[in-house]
């Protein structure tokens, strides 16, 4: 019955924290192919090592888009770029430094911070999209997931006996909220933060990930990430 719930916690627990170079390209070449094969009964796939070292950030830096402070913003709602970025596709510009995605299976829409701005790829959810920041410190999963089992009470009950020390709360839309700090399969710590809408048909949510010496900062901008 919950073993479809399992993607709201372990798809990110190999998502953070990478401590220097040989361990990123380690995770991605080879590591996180053991991940996928040790999580298939309850996730569809997993998301590789997000955060790298400062070293390796550099040495991708000229591949990466750039970032989006260093760059005009455009704040026409609904257009696709913000400054010469171009945004994933289902991501349009929703003014006043937001973006806005939606997807029709469950008619997820999201507004969130126009950080938000490149895709990724190491992630790709069924329905809905994986974003990160310029910076690659910082990550979003916005996802839609057809699922009849569970209702948010729930939903509510499971997350809290399998993440006791876990911050979860009911907020008055009855959305379900669960922050936690959480440790990889190398034991580097990251942050991550939800959002969980259930629905006829399913839930929708929000997860958004960080180092945790930037929690203060994203625990901040989570809030201003919102279901409409």
């Amino acid at each position: 019955m919950y073993s479809a719930t399992a993607i709201l916690i372990t798809f990110l627990l190999s998502a953070c924290g990478c401590s220097d170079k040989d361990s990123f390209q380690s995770a991605k070449n080879g590591e996180a192919n053991d991940i996928e094969e040790e999580l298939s009964v309850v996730i569809p796939s997993e998301t590789k090592e997000r955060f790298s070292s400062e070293e390796s950030q550099k040495q991708t830096s000229a591949e990466s888009p750039p970032s989006s402070e260093a760059l005009p913003s455009n704040n026409q709602e609904g257009s696709s770029e913000i400054g010469n970025i171009i945004l994933p596709t289902g991501v349009q510009n929703a003014g006043k430094g937001k973006l806005r995605y939606s997807t029709s299976v469950l008619s997820l829409r999201v507004t969130f911070p126009e950080e938000f701005c490149i895709a990724d790829n190491d992630y790709i959810p069924e329905y809905g999209i994986y974003l990160q920041n310029p910076e690659g410190n910082a990550t979003l999963l916005l996802e839609s997931v057809t699922d009849n089992s569970l209702s948010t009470s729930e939903m509510t009950s499971y997350l809290r006996s399998q993440y006791p020390s876990a911050k979860i709360y009911t907020t008055d839309q009855k959305d379900i909220v669960c922050k936690m700090d959480m440790l990889d399969r190398s034991g580097n710590q990251f942050y991550l933060m939800q959002r969980i809408r259930v629905k006829s048909g399913g839930y929708m949510k929000i997860v958004l990930c960080c180092k945790p010496e930037l929690k203060d900062i994203y625990d901040r901008i989570f809030n201003e990430i919102n279901f409409i």
